[in-house]
C-alpha cells in the first residue's frame, strides 16, 4: 500500500488493492473459465421448458426435424443435454416461446429503492433471468454507479468497459445510439447495458445542463422506446438514491418494483423514498404506471417480519407483492460464487433449503409475469377500442 497519508492517495490506494482483490475472487468464482457460463438441462427438464413431452423431442430428433442433442457421460449411460440456447430453438419451433403482443411497448420495470441493501439489485437480476429462462427476450439496463449488477454477469466494470459503453452519453444528450451499448450475455435472450463508476458523471454534469433545452429526465425513456420491437421485457436496476440517473429511469419505467426488508428502518426509509419520488414527479410531465408494488425483501418468516408485513398489506393494500422474496442461505451461497439460485447446477448444501428458495424467487417472479401479461392484456384493448373510434 502506498505509504502516502493524504486522502487522495489512500483511496487511490484502496481503490486498486481492492480491485486486484475482486479480480481474484472473481477468477476464482468461475475458474476455470475465463468468462461465465450457464449450467445446461437434461431432456426432461427441457422437455418442460419448452411445453412437450421428452418422448416428443426424441421423435423428432429420429425424423431429423431438429437437430440431434449433444450427449454426455452420466456414470455408465449417456444423457442429452441442452442448454438455453437450444431450448429457445426448440420453442420457435413447437411455438411456444413466449412474447409481448406485437403492437404493445415492451414492459419496462425499474427496480427502485431510496436505501442500499434492500436486495434490490439480487431481486432485479432473477427477475430478468427468470424472464430469459421462460424464453422471452430481456434487456437489464444497469443504472447504478456501483456496477454491482455488472458484476453478476461476470464482468469487471471498470476494466471491461468505458464511460462510452455505458448509458451516461445518453444521459447527458450527447448520443441517441442505444443500441451500440447492448452487450450478450452468457444467458441467451437476455442483454445487458453495463455500468461502471463513470455512470456517476452524469449526477455531476446535468445539473450544469439544465439551462440547455433537453428534457434531462426524459432522455434514458426516449431511447428505450427505440427497443421496444426488440424486447419483450427490459429491467432497470436503479441506484440507491433519488438523483438525476434515477429520474431518468423513473420515467423511462412503466411499472415499478420498490424493494423493503421487513425492517423498521428499512420501512421509514421507503416511506421518506415514497415523499421523495411523489416530489419528484410533481414537478415532471403526468406519469402513469401499469404497476407499483412494493416486495418484502429478506423475509425470513419471523414474527417481527410477519407483523411488519401484515402491516404493509393493511395500509399499502394491493400495492405489496402477495409473495416476498425470502432471507435463504442458498443466496448467500450463490452470490459468494457469482451466481444466482437461476444460475446453480448442483447446490453444495441442504437440498431442501434451495427449494424453498427457487420456490419463493418463482412465486414472486410469476406474480410480476402475471402483472405484466395483465398490463398487455389492457394495452390491448386500449388499442382495439380506439381502432373502433377511429373506424
Amino acid at each position: 500500500m502506498n505509504k502516502d497519508r493524504s486522502a487522495d492517495s489512500v483511496f487511490k490506494s484502496l481503490f486498486e488493492a481492492g480491485s486486484k482483490a475482486f479480480k481474484n475472487l472473481r477468477n476464482t468464482a468461475i475458474a476455470p473459465e475465463t468468462t461465465k457460463k450457464l449450467k445446461e438441462w437434461g431432456i426432461s427438464e427441457a422437455a418442460e421448458m419448452v411445453g412437450r413431452t421428452s418422448q416428443t423431442l426424441r421423435n423428432l430428433e429420429e425424423t431429423g426435424k431438429t437437430p440431434n442433442a449433444r450427449q454426455i457421460s452420466k456414470g455408465k449411460r449417456l444423457e442429452r443435454v441442452y442448454n438455453l440456447a437450444e431450448i429457445n430453438s426448440l420453442r420457435n419451433t413447437f411455438n411456444t416461446r413466449p412474447s409481448k403482443p406485437a403492437h404493445c411497448e415492451s414492459s419496462i420495470i425499474g427496480f427502485v429503492n431510496f436505501k442500499g441493501g434492500a436486495g434490490k439489485t439480487t431481486s432485479a437480476i432473477c427477475t430478468a433471468q427468470y424472464f430469459a429462462k421462460k424464453g422471452y427476450r430481456v434487456l437489464f439496463i444497469d443504472c447504478d454507479s456501483q456496477g454491482s449488477a455488472t458484476q453478476m454477469f461476470g464482468y469487471i466494470p471498470d476494466e471491461d468497459f468505458g464511460e462510452n459503453d455505458t448509458i451516461l452519453n445518453i444521459l447527458i444528450d450527447q448520443s441517441n445510439d442505444i443500441h451500440s451499448l447492448i452487450q450478450k450475455t452468457y444467458w441467451d435472450g437476455l442483454d445487458l447495458i453495463p455500468a461502471n463508476l463513470s455512470l456517476y458523471n452524469a449526477e455531476l454534469i446535468i445539473p450544469t445542463q439544465l439551462g440547455k433545452q433537453f428534457d434531462f429526465y426524459n432522455r434514458l425513456n426516449t431511447c428505450t422506446k427505440q427497443l421496444s420491437t426488440e424486447y419483450d421485457i427490459i429491467i432497470l436496476d436503479c441506484p440507491p438514491s433519488m438523483g438525476m440517473i434515477s429520474i431518468n429511469a423513473l420515467f423511462a419505467a412503466n411499472a415499478l418494483m420498490i424493494e423493503m426488508p421487513p425492517v423498521i428502518v428499512d420501512f421509514a426509509s421507503t416511506i421518506q423514498f415514497f415523499k421523495m419520488v411523489s416530489e419528484v414527479m410533481e414537478r415532471l410531465p403526468k406519469k402513469v404506471y401499469s404497476f407499483i408494488r412494493i416486495l418484502i425483501t429478506k423475509y425470513n418468516g419471523r414474527i417481527n417480519a410477519m407483523q411488519l408485513k401484515d402491516l404493509l398489506q393493511a395500509y399499502f393494500g394491493e400495492y405489496v407483492m402477495s409473495n416476498s422474496m425470502m432471507q435463504s442461505e442458498a443466496i448467500t451461497k450463490a452470490s459468494s460464487n457469482m451466481q444466482t439460485l437461476y444460475e446453480i447446477d448442483k447446490y453444495d448444501g441442504d437440498k431442501k433449503t434451495y427449494e424453498r428458495a427457487i420456490q419463493s424467487a418463482d412465486l414472486v417472479n410469476e406474480e410480476i409475469e402475471n402483472l405484466i401479461h395483465l398490463s398487455w392484456q389492457y394495452s390491448s384493448r386500449e388499442q382495439n377500442i380506439s381502432m373502433d373510434e377511429y373506424a
